[in-house]
């Protein structure tokens, strides 16, 4: 069976602008880490699923940074 993780790519801004970014894996409680070992693993039904809760549960995980779908390989791509 394929196991997918997510990863949010996100940016910080400061004053109206853009000041960094940087990645968070999203954990099984509903909460995004920084360590991609947190990260919850699952079938791609539960790893959509997980990302529409905390998309509505944060919706800033939304409109500050982007959600990827990560699929486990050799190591971890992202799904294209």
């Amino acid at each position: 069976m394929k196991k997918y993780r997510a990863r949010w790519d996100h940016w910080y801004w400061h004053n109206g602008k853009k000041c960094g970014e940087g990645s968070s894996w999203l954990t099984d409680d509903q909460h995004v880490h920084f360590t991609p070992s947190e990260a919850a693993v699952g079938t791609l039904g539960e790893t959509v699923n997980r990302i529409a809760q905390m998309s509505l549960n944060e919706p800033g995980t939304v409109t500050n940074g982007v959600w990827v779908l990560e699929r486990k390989r050799k190591g971890w791509v992202a799904v294209q």
